[in-house]
Order: structure tokens, then sequence, then C-alpha cells
């Protein structure tokens, strides 16, 4: 079962020390072990963690942690970190432990306009979900609402082995026609992609920053 809560970290890194600062990112997550991932954006220098949380009164340590780790690869970091907090709402490819276990995820943001909640929620149900549920490249769907973030709204955290199979899934004529479907009656500013943002990450196994 998901945990309540999902914070996400990214962390903007100089290209030639990703390596060297995800190392010290994994070393941190074994002297504080609570479930969290880290991931390397696929076409970014940037990494992401993603650490799920029991209840909002573990956030504060979630935080430090971060911020100590922060501090020793301070140097090789182009940005300061940017964080946003979810809640879980439901997931229908549901994983076993808090996070999918699968080399890579895809995180979908989609912003929708406040008055089509109730509908877009029945709405995706029959029609996004429907996709992921037949997909065998699509291992895990979770699907988030944003808590506190810069970018509200929906997140949608899918898991796969395979980028090529996952992204056939979502490339067919039924699904653009779900695309334009979420653009013209859900998704903000209906016609265009502001209100829709993808990005895909490679897992970081633990003790093993390289791939």
């Amino acid at each position: 079962m998901p945990a309540p809560f999902l914070l996400q970290t990214e962390v903007p890194v100089v290209e030639g020390d990703l390596d060297v600062i995800a190392k010290t990112w994994l070393d941190a997550h074994k002297q504080h072990p609570a479930g969290q991932r880290l991931y390397r954006a696929v076409n970014a220098p940037l990494l992401l963690e993603l650490a799920p949380l029991p209840d909002l009164d573990s956030l504060g340590q979630a935080v430090e942690d971060t911020e100590q780790t922060l501090s020793s690869v301070a140097h090789a970091v182009q940005g300061d970190l940017r964080r946003q907090l979810h809640r879980f709402v439901e997931s229908p490819k549901p994983v076993g432990d808090g996070l999918p276990n699968t080399s890579y995820i895809q995180l979908r943001r989609v912003e929708v306009r406040p008055s089509r909640h109730a509908a877009y929620r029945e709405w995706r149900e029959r029609t996004i979900f429907n996709v992921v549920r037949r997909s065998p490249a699509v291992t895990t769907l979770l699907a988030y609402h944003s808590y506190v973030a810069d970018f509200p709204g929906v997140l949608f955290v899918t898991g796969f082995e395979d980028p090529q199979q996952h992204d056939a899934s979502f490339s067919t004529p039924e699904y653009h026609d779900i695309l334009r479907q979420a653009r013209a009656e859900y998704i903000t500013e209906s016609g265009g992609d502001a209100g829709l943002h993808t990005r895909t990450f490679a897992l970081i196994p633990s003790g093993r920053a390289s791939q």
C-alpha cells in the first residue's frame, strides 16, 4: 500500500559530478532508511529523490535529512533543492511497497481545472486507467494530488522496465484521442500542453551510482 504522502525532491547537478553526488545521496539513505528511492533524469543532469511519508509529522525529519546531504555536495549542485509534497489518491495498478520497484519511472503532471475535478476523476477511470490496466508494459501506476507544490494538480507515477514499450502504450490512436479529450475538457489552458508535463527517470540502485 502506498504511503499517504510522497515527498519529491529534485537536485540539479553539474553533469560530470552526478555519479559522485548520487553515491553520497545513497550513502545517506543507508544511514537514514525510510523507503526512499533515487533516480536520474534520462535527458538532463538532474537527480530525483522520492520519499514515501507515513504522515505529515515525518516531513520535518525527511527535509532535515536532505538538507544535511545537500551540505556535503553543495559544491557540485547547480541550484537549490526543489521540493514538492503530494497526497496519495488511488492506484489502478498498485505496488506492494511504497514506490514502483522498476528500473524506470515516469512522472506525469496534469493541472486540471478545479470546476472539473470530479468529472475528471470519473473520466480518467474509464480512459487513462483502462489503458494502463491493459498494458503489460506498465507495471505500476500511482495517482497523487499536489499538497504543497509549485506545479499544482495531479501527479501520476508509472513504473516500467522497457521505455520503448512503455511509451508505445501511450502513442496509440486511442491514447491520442484521450489526450484530445483531456485538453478540451479538463486540463488548464485547453488546447495546449502547459497543463500536461512528462519526464522519465532511471532508478539508481542502492550501492551503485553508475548504470
